[in-house]
């Protein structure tokens, strides 16, 4: 194939000799990729470096076509760009070239027009530098760094408690098919109690598919062998697989266009079986070493959280049913006060702070962490009351003894202020206040009650149960029986808790 434009001379055919001798020179010498061709489509010169690519000596390439030594689809390729050259354009480019012998290769080239004394273009020096390892590497680089921070994304992920179950095992399942570079996926959970797998989470397939992978046991001959030894199943050819042939599995998947098939089972720390997760793909294929470690990876996060979610259900099981016995408890010593006190006024207090208590153990149960804030806790007691109410303090979450202690406080407080204080008219208010004190080495809670507005008050002549049960709870309780208003302050020492969205003590 002859692509030099007509009336132009051959290479040579006028070309000084020192220069001639120079370009010999430069070509012997350098350990570069480098050619000079002929507008015909023939090598001129060529470099050793180059020759020995080929491997050949450069008098075996000299004066010969160069679609033999580089095959006609390799040439193919390279004529767009040749034509410009011999247009007398200089002409930069990288192109994956498939080479007679020896593949596909990416390549990075700089053609030069090659003009005569006459300012003719004759030809081309061209200069090639095989990219193909260096674009590999850079390439797995990237894949690395985007495999890397998708794991990082389904971790984050996968720690909002925002964020529901079904949420985060569609977010681990798109991962999964986008690391191996799959078309769809599945991620089944054993139900141990029923030896079955269910699907959790699915993405690309039809309802009729679905349903038959729900209706199949996990000892099906589908996914047997991940399951019952703990290994990786990879059909690179749903049509060539014994896994597959003449079962009704097989044909779902061709229905789906699904030609190959990576099933890894979901295990446990501790060896325990949770699941299957399975990767589809449209073409016949194999995951590589690379897309199975980071899949690897993947799963690992995919069974600790799992595991940490099966923990927390157990944990919130265990927590229920502790509140359960507790508010049998209180009801049965609610029944045993109603029938052994015949003093009705006693025995009506005593009820009140059997319910206090477990109002407080029912908020507790309530909350993720076991802690309440002493917010909740005021607002609870005075509910009824906010509009003559006056809260301020941050946001301190207190464990489950300190929140009872802190309950029956508001509950004597408030009883007291609707009898005889603030409460007990239309005028009255009250004030509630608290702050945290830094120690050395610790920090403790300052609670303060305030009533203005109410009626006159009066140091009673004798202490009651209520006050002698605040100063009991809390040994340094300073009661005040001001005339303006009754007045409360306690201190209570604080551990280091994690409550939602505050500061956090128990």
């Amino acid at each position: 194939m002859n692509v030099r434009s007509p009336g132009q001379p051959e290479v040579g055919s006028t070309a000084p000799a020192a220069g001639q001798n120079e370009l010999l020179t430069v070509l012997n010498g350098t350990p570069f990729f480098l050619t000079r061709c002929t507008a015909d489509l023939k090598y001129a010169n060529v470099s050793k470096a180059y020759a020995a690519r080929m491997g050949r000596r450069p008098e075996d390439l000299e004066g010969r076509p160069i679609v033999d030594f580089i095959g006609t689809e390799a040439l193919e390729t390279l004529i767009p760009y040749i034509r410009r050259v011999l247009q007398g354009e200089r002409v930069e480019y990288e192109t994956v070239v498939k080479y007679l012998g020896a593949g596909p290769r990416r390549v990075q080239f700089t053609y030069v027009p090659d003009r005569d004394a006459n300012g003719h273009v004759r030809g081309w020096i061209a200069s090639l530098s095989d990219v193909t390892e260096k674009r590999e590497a850079e390439a797995r680089v990237a894949a690395d760094y985007a495999a890397m921070t998708l794991l990082r994304e389904v971790g984050e992920h996968c720690l909002n408690p925002r964020i529901t179950f079904d949420e985060c095992l569609r977010k681990i399942l798109s991962a999964a098919i986008t690391i191996t570079r799959a078309d769809k996926g599945i991620i089944q959970l054993l139900e141990v109690a029923t030896a079955s797998l269910r699907i959790a989470a699915q993405q690309g397939f039809a309802a009729p598919s679905i349903s038959f992978f729900t209706s199949t046991s996990g000892n099906g001959s589908a996914w047997g062998a991940p399951l019952q030894q703990l290994r990786r199943v990879i059909v690179e050819d749903v049509l060539n697989s014994d896994t597959f042939l003449g079962q009704p599995f097989q044909k779902v998947l061709l229905d789906e266009k699904v030609l190959a098939v990576t099933f890894t089972p979901l295990v446990g720390g501790d060896g325990a079986i949770l699941g299957l997760i399975s990767v589809h793909f449209h073409e016949p294929r194999r995951p590589g070493a690379w897309e199975l470690h980071f899949l690897d990876l993947l799963l690992r996060q995919a069974a600790d959280y799992l595991e940490r979610k099966r923990a927390q259900e157990i944990e919130q099981l265990l927590v229920r049913e502790v509140q359960h016995r507790s508010n049998n408890l209180l009801a049965l010593v609610q029944a045993i006060a109603h029938k052994t006190m015949p003093n009705k006024a006693i025995r009506e207090a005593f009820e009140g702070r059997l319910l206090a208590l477990a109002r407080a153990n029912r908020q507790i149960a309530k909350t993720a962490s076991g802690s309440l804030t002493v917010r909740d806790l005021v607002a609870l007691h005075l509910k009824p009351f906010t509009s003559r109410v006056l809260i301020g303090g941050p946001e301190v979450g207190l464990g489950p003894k300190q929140a009872q202690d802190l309950s029956l406080l508001l509950h004597e407080l408030s009883t007291n202020a609707v009898k005889y204080g603030a409460l007990s008219n239309k005028a009255g208010k009250i004030e509630v206040a608290w702050n945290l004190i830094a120690h050395r080495d610790s920090h403790s809670l300052r609670l303060r009650w305030r009533e203005q507005n109410g009626p006159a008050v009066k140091e009673p002549s004798q202490k009651g149960f209520g006050s002698l049960l605040i100063q009991s709870t809390f040994q340094n309780a300073q009661l005040d029986y001001e005339p303006t208003g009754f007045r409360c302050a306690v201190e209570m020492p604080l551990v280091w808790t994690e409550p939602p969205g505050g500061i956090g003590f128990e």
